[in-house]
């Protein structure tokens, strides 16, 4: 409400400024007599025009209708008798300026009675400017007060004017002194010089903000307001008598094409800021036909009908105003500041148009400030304009910087958003360089574990394969001498086969192990025959004596047998590898719910330092027998640690020191 109330508050400024004082508002003269408000004056309409002055004259006084204000006839082409009676006067002078306006009634016949019948005095915008008797935008006749000196109660001087025009018919009429003429023509050309003034600045003003802005609504106001500028001078005379006063005819018909160029331009504003984009479009193209219409309306000029075509053009003037508003109120969104200062423009709009068209059509009497209210309301819509552009440029303006701080937070959020893509693609690279520099070390383990494993089965299958075929030749080149050397042999052989089978075994369960989707097939087991069995699988040399102590409430156990027998056997063999002589000893017993298994030598321990490593895939142990080259593949201590893991359990090196070097392998109960 702030916006309407300072536009309004513009508006009754503009008004109290522009506004030309009420005669009654005037010291009082005898000096300036307005017809039909300070002195009275009576009308004769003669539809058809062909009347002369002698008949006009003798009509009786009943046959002149008395005129209250000025006079409105509407589009005419009959003819109209105005009658009057020149008052006394009561300066030196004893001379009337009859002043007739407005400037563009076609034909003005002014008759005065002289001793020698009428006299005839002619003027209007259908005459040269030289046949005028005063150089001024309006019409002006000098009228001589004869009866100076005569009887008191002599009837007055009767004046008649004879006024025909092709537009609206209507009369401003005001008697002056010659001195207060004067004064009053200065005072009125300084008003309209401050009122053009102002409007060219507005209009100005608004042509630089639609240069600027490329607005075609506000360029569509822009050339209606100057449309209706220029009719304004050329309403008020001003164009007749700095142009073409030496041309009737175009002094004539540049009244009617004003007017039809300023019901245009005001149209195509109204278009353009209510219609034009509408849905339905018929209502846009309702709009354009007016507009069209009303720039042929000179066209009729011609043929004589424009009185008519007018009347029917200022009718649809008034229904496409009454249209804009109807059509403003409809909207149900977007109703934004923009909206605030139109609907206040088209209210303002509609009330000085009812001023004019009322006049125009011969509603009401037509007066002075009727006619002046019509143009000032140029000069408020333009600043009204000019206050709706400003705002509407800083509304634009503010829209544009809140643009521009969201397109910049959102190219800050989608920086950022690229910095973080950038950091989580540089991550995920990193990660991938080091997927693939792990995937590459891998592989580099793999294949020299490959050529580990090559090299290593090279060697433990090469050498009881060489202690086989050695004992086998032996036997077929030197037979044995007798059963004791025959029982070496094949000892030899037995050791040999053992050898290979626990190799094989282990090659086995590994390929097994590493199966995706490997599981254990886990049964009742009896563990003392499991122990035995694991055993006998060993080649034991002579050196070393083996106990199996088996607790009597271990019974059985949930064992994958066959792989439960590689992972004893491998414990077993490595004691009796890596111990030259003593016992091995395995015990077997129940703690605290688990299975505790215990493999037992008596060599010479196991370093520190290796105990973390046995359990890794071809780590062999240091600490060997001295002066021997112990087989071995790596692979006996991972297989066990797998299965052991496999059925839920763990193995660790208990002891490691010379003498007593102990794996303890526990298993829960499942």
């Amino acid at each position: 409400m702030p916006i309407l109330s300072r536009l309004l508050l513009v508006f009754l400024v503009l008004a109290t400024c522009l506004a030309p004082l009420p005669a009654s508002g005037l010291p009082h003269h005898t000096e300036r007599l307005a017809l039909g408000t300070d002195y009275p004056y009576s009308l004769y309409f003669d539809p058809e025009g062909n009347r002369t002055i002698a008949e006009i004259a003798n009509l009786p006084p009943s046959a002149f209708r008395l005129i209250q204000g000025g006079l409105a006839l509407s589009y005419t082409r009959g003819a109209a008798w105005v009658r009057f009676e020149l008052p006394q006067t009561t300066w030196l002078e004893k001379v009337w300026w009859l002043e007739l306006q407005p400037p563009f009634l076609d034909d003005i016949q002014l008759y005065e009675p002289t001793e020698n019948g009428w006299r005839l005095r002619r003027s209007g915008d259908t005459h040269l400017a030289q046949q005028q008797e005063l150089d001024y935008r309006f019409f002006v006749f000098r009228l001589a007060d004869t009866d100076a000196g005569a009887e008191v109660g002599k009837p007055r001087r009767t004046v008649y004017l004879r006024l025909a025009s092709k537009g609206s018919l209507y009369l401003l009429a005001t008697l002056y002194s010659p001195q207060q003429f004067a004064e009053g023509n200065w005072r009125i050309s300084l008003r309209w010089g401050g009122y053009f003034g102002l409007l060219t600045l507005a209009l100005l003003f608004m042509g630089a903000m639609v240069a600027i802005t490329r607005s075609r609504k506000y360029g569509a106001l822009s050339a209606g307001l100057a449309a209706n500028g220029i009719h304004a001078a050329n309403q008020q005379g001003f164009l007749s008598a700095l142009v073409w006063g030496n041309w009737p005819g175009v002094a004539d018909a540049s009244v009617g094409v004003t007017a039809s160029l300023a019901l245009a331009g005001i149209a195509w504003a109204l278009r353009e800021f209510f219609a034009r984009d509408l849905k339905p479009s018929w209502v846009d193209r309702v709009y354009v036909a007016f507009i069209i219409y009303c720039l042929t309306l000179p066209l009729w000029l011609l043929t004589g009908g424009y009185g008519k075509a007018m009347m029917v053009a200022l009718v649809l003037m008034l229904f496409a105003t009454l249209g804009a508003i109807f059509l403003l109120l409809k909207r149900r969104t977007g109703f934004g500041v923009a909206e605030k200062v139109q609907l206040p423009v088209l209210c303002i709009f509609l009330f000085f148009y009812l001023l004019t068209f009322l006049p125009l059509l011969g509603f009401v009497p037509a007066s002075t400030s009727l006619l002046f209210a019509r143009n000032v309301q140029f000069v408020v819509f333009a600043l009204l304009a000019c206050g709706a552009m400003w705002l509407d440029i800083r509304a634009t303006y503010g829209n544009l910087l809140q643009m521009r701080e969201d397109e910049l937070k959102n190219a800050q959020q989608a920086a950022d958003r690229f910095e973080q893509a950038v950091h989580e693609r540089t991550e995920l690279l990193v990660e991938a360089r080091n997927s693939a520099e792990e995937a590459r070390a891998g592989e580099e383990r793999a294949m020299l574990e490959q050529r580990q494993f090559l090299s290593m089965v090279s060697h433990e299958f090469r050498t009881p394969l060489a202690v086989i075929d050695s004992a086998a030749v032996n036997l077929s080149v030197v037979p044995p001498e007798d059963q004791e050397q025959l029982d070496e042999r094949a000892f030899q052989i037995r050791r040999a086969a053992r050898s290979l089978s626990v190799l094989v075994e282990n090659l086995l369960s590994t390929e097994k192990l590493e199966q995706a989707g490997f599981s254990t097939v886990q049964e009742e087991t009896e563990l003392k025959p499991l122990l035995v069995e694991a055993a006998q699988l060993v080649a034991w040399s002579p050196r070393h004596n083996m106990k199996i102590n088996c607790a009597d409430d271990v019974g059985s156990w949930r064992l994958d047998s066959a792989l439960f027998r590689v992972a004893l056997s491998n414990l077993i063999d490595n004691a009796v590898k890596y111990s030259e002589e003593g016992l091995v000893e395995i015990v077997a017993v129940l703690e605290e719910g688990s299975l505790l298994i215990q493999v037992k030598d008596q060599g010479r321990g196991i370093a520190d330092a290796n105990a973390e490593e046995l359990f890794r895939k071809y780590v062999r142990g240091t600490t060997v027998r001295k002066g021997k080259n112990v087989r071995g593949s790596g692979l006996g201590l991972f297989i066990t640690k797998q299965i052991v893991e496999a059925h839920g359990g763990r193995i660790s090196l208990a002891s490691g020191r010379p003498g007593a070097t102990v794996f303890d392998i526990r298993i829960p109960s499942s």
